[in-house]
């Protein structure tokens, strides 16, 4: 995961005052990712931004404890807080690393917090939740003909016209709705596919490569197919099916 990622949150209690009536407002929050092709993702969905706030109450917390990391970190949420109507935000700050036992490493900026630890069994649903809205806005998302994102393959189709080097990110979906995801290079003249299948319980469960030499555009009636020609073995791949408005 490598970038800039912005959320919009909206209206998502964090806290109340003593009299039970609301005191603070996480009203939106920014994530900076290194190295990421996306600079700016605004999420609304209210029900992931109380799944965000949710993983972060669930964090083992060692108060006014600071450590120091070998690494970067894989990922800086900032939270800016509503404490006071018409008043400056609170800013918290979360840089976080993601483990191989699939727990969080997590330092804050707030004393009351200070360094912490989120669980395997939270962590993981959590890093899903947030690589779901990173990959989604940097690739093209096709959901049985459904296109998300189009206009990134339409910029794929211009770059390969020009003949200049560019890729392109894309996952496809299954009938029974497992991800496939693909990845094409293009160079010289020439596309090297990745197609990652690992996902998908009724395919071949490994990552496929290919090559090929074109990628034609079918039109029939309303549906145009992006094929690749002349690839090796002589075979075509399906790229992307596209329904005419």
């Amino acid at each position: 995961m490598k970038g800039l990622l912005a959320f919009g949150l909206l209206l998502l209690l964090v806290g109340c005052n003593d009299n039970g009536q609301l005191s603070e407002t996480l009203e939106w929050a920014v994530i900076n990712v290194k190295n990421s092709a996306a600079e700016e993702i605004i999420i609304h969905d209210p029900k992931e931004l109380e799944e965000i706030s949710s993983y972060l109450s669930k964090v083992d917390w060692q108060p006014n404890t600071e450590a120091k990391m070998a690494t970067h970190e894989d990922l800086l949420l900032s939270l800016f807080i509503e404490v006071e109507q018409n008043m400056p935000e609170r800013i918290n700050e979360y840089q976080i690393w993601f483990e191989e036992d699939n727990s969080m490493t997590i330092m804050s900026n707030f004393k009351s917090e200070g360094f912490g630890k989120l669980k395997g069994k939270f962590g993981k649903p959590f890093k899903d939740l947030l690589q779901q809205n990173i990959m989604g806005k940097n690739r093209v998302i096709d959901q049985h003909g459904q296109v998300e994102n189009l206009e990134l393959f339409h910029q794929f189709l211009k770059a390969t016209d020009e003949n200049k080097q560019t890729s392109l990110e894309m996952t496809r979906y299954t009938i029974e709705g497992a991800p496939i995801y693909w990845k094409v290079d293009f160079q010289e003249g020439q596309y090297k596919i990745e197609v990652d299948n690992r996902e998908d319980n009724f395919g071949s469960k490994n990552t496929e490569n290919y090559t090929c030499d074109k990628l034609s555009k079918d039109v029939t009636g309303s549906l145009t197919d992006y094929n690749f020609k002349s690839c090796e073995g002589g075979f075509e791949i399906n790229l992307l099916s596209v329904i005419s408005e």
